[in-house]
């Protein structure tokens, strides 16, 4: 985005997925969605073990959580 003059949380909202470390940069602050890997892979081994009744085919909810940071805030 610096290459092309923009600025995130300004002219540009930017979001990434995972949290993960990469979200404390340098120069930016990254709004990310918090997730459980570990739940992901107990739901997936639950759904192809038959543990899960009833959700053949269906989608299963993770708990999620939106972190917000600068890369998504308008300056005040």
């Amino acid at each position: 985005l610096r290459g092309l003059g923009l600025e995130a949380g300004r002219e540009v909202a930017l979001a990434g997925y995972g949290d993960t470390a990469f979200t404390e940069g340098k120069h930016l602050s990254l709004t990310s969605v918090r997730y459980d890997p570990a739940r992901i892979g107990e739901a997936a081994l639950e759904y192809l073990t038959g543990r899960i009744p009833g959700k053949d085919g269906a989608m299963i909810a993770i708990p999620t959580e939106l972190v917000v940071r600068a890369s998504t805030q308008t300056p005040a």
